[in-house]
């Protein structure tokens, strides 16, 4: 790379113009400066100066010549003109030739194994303190690492939480990305393949939407003619309601009749009982009275005007209980036809409401059956769209690895550069979680934990005997 574009061009066969046959070449004048080509090395200076020296030739070749030669070159003409400098062009940098282009992301989360971790990061997250041997050292060192074990597993979980938060919030970039990218891709002819595979992703989704749908509307449906049933039956238990009320009022008028007319009969009944008693009663005391001389006849006059007018009134009240006797059975026969009317208006009411519980019982199942149809479709449809969401990502993946068959000039990444930025440092803060407990001095834990039981065996010796020289 030490030549500049003046030795390629003049390395070129046509640009040299070929002298007429027999002609004299013409009398090379020298350049009125020498020629001051930059030396950036050894090499591209040696290549210079026979660049120059080919140039001179080439000069002295084309004097007198109108101007300069038209130059076939990659399908065009180049006109060098007349005053085509000798002086050769110093040679650009190839950093300057090349545009620079930022690393396209990956999509992927680095292994944890691998990310680079601050040892001072690590001791620092650990909180272990400097290991210190010896007894005491030891054991203090002991507990610090048994205190942080709580920490540090909860600082690992929070930060596997936070990194699969990251994860998920990149595949979803991933995904638009993707999406957005479908009008190139389809352009590519190596793509298509990728475009087949997330249509075919596309149409699986599209499928346990529908069976999503179909679920709903079924559930849906069912529940609706439920309802509908419901309200049919409550519109009719009102209606059976009011007759019941209609038939108890009826039921109570007839049974108000009837307790009068047996009312009226049993009146009339223990008024003769009454009366017959007192013709009894008086037969009894007429025996009592005969031994009064006088007034015997006077006595049995009275006495049998009295059992006379008895005897009519008992007669008479004994006519009108037989005349009240019909009445009486027609108020009865109304009274337990309406109490039957009741009876049967109330068991159809108690029907629609037994009916009514079972409904509300069967919606309630219906309505757990379709919660965990629509339930198990919803799990069909999330997992399909975290599968989808999946295979879009791999395919953003794939893409990023491998962006020869489509043009990168016009895509922004900055979204999906800005998600791998978050998950790299999510996967940082994990790395330095897994290995701060790794960080420990295992000699110095060892000895501790070693003291540890030494102490506490001697403090149970102590213990031991200090008891015995009680007993004693």
């Amino acid at each position: 790379m030490g030549s500049g574009p003046t030795d390629r061009l003049s390395e070129i066969p046509e640009l040299v113009p070929s002298q007429p046959r027999g002609a004299a070449p013409p009398e090379r004048q020298p350049p009125s400066q020498p020629p001051s080509a930059p030396k950036a090395s050894g090499t591209s200076g040696a290549s210079s100066a026979q660049s120059g020296a080919r140039r001179a030739s080439a000069e002295t070749a084309a004097e007198g010549q109108p101007s300069g030669p038209a130059i076939p070159y990659m399908g065009s003409t180049i006109d060098l003109g007349d005053d085509f400098s000798d002086e050769p062009i110093a040679a650009l940098p190839v950093a300057d030739l090349a545009v620079e282009r930022e690393p396209l992301p990956t999509g992927k989360t680095p292994d944890t194994l691998t990310v680079h971790c601050d040892p001072a990061a690590v001791a620092k997250l650990a909180g272990y303190g400097e290991a210190k041997s010896g007894p005491i050292g030891s054991v203090v060192y002991f507990a610090r690492v048994m205190r942080r074990r709580k920490p540090i597993a909860a600082e690992l979980t929070a930060a596997r939480e936070k990194l699969n938060e990251a994860e998920d919030a990149r595949d979803r970039e991933l995904v638009r990305f993707v999406v957005q990218l479908q009008p190139i891709l389809q352009a590519s002819p190596q793509c298509r393949p990728l475009i087949t595979e997330l249509v075919g992703i596309d149409e699986t989704l599209r499928q346990s939407e529908q069976r999503l749908s179909s679920t709903r509307e079924t559930a849906q449906g069912e529940l609706e003619g439920l309802q509908t049933r419901r309200e049919e039956l409550r519109a009719e238990l009102k209606q059976r309601g009011d007759r019941e009320r209609q038939r108890a009022t009826d039921a109570a008028e007839t049974e108000r009749a009837r307790k009068r007319e047996e009312a009226r009969l049993s009146r009339i009944q223990i008024e003769v009982r009454s009366l017959k008693k007192r013709s009894a009663q008086e037969a009894q005391a007429k025996p009592d009275a005969e031994g009064e001389g006088d007034t015997e006849g006077v006595a049995d006059a009275e006495s049998r005007e009295r059992e006379a007018r008895l005897a009519d009134q008992v007669a008479k009240l004994e006519e009108e209980a037989r005349a009240i006797q019909p009445e009486v059975g027609t108020a009865r026969e109304m009274d337990a036809q309406a109490q039957s009317r009741l009876r049967a208006a109330r068991e159809a009411r108690v029907q629609i409401q037994r009916e009514i519980a079972n409904l509300d019982a069967h919606v309630e199942s219906s309505n757990e059956d379709a919660a965990a149809k629509l339930g198990s479709a919803k799990e069909d449809v999330r997992d399909v769209r975290k599968k989808g969401r999946t295979a879009y990502a791999d395919v953003a993946r794939r893409l990023l690895a491998d962006a020869d068959p489509w043009n990168t000039e016009s895509i922004d990444f900055s979204a999906v550069r800005a998600t791998d930025a978050v998950v790299s440092r999510c996967a940082e803060s994990v790395a330095l979680a897994e290995r701060a407990p790794l960080s420990r001095d295992d000699e110095v834990h060892d000895e501790g934990r070693k003291n540890i039981l030494l102490l506490a065996f001697l403090i149970g010796a102590l213990a031991v005997t200090l008891i015995v020289l009680a007993i004693v």
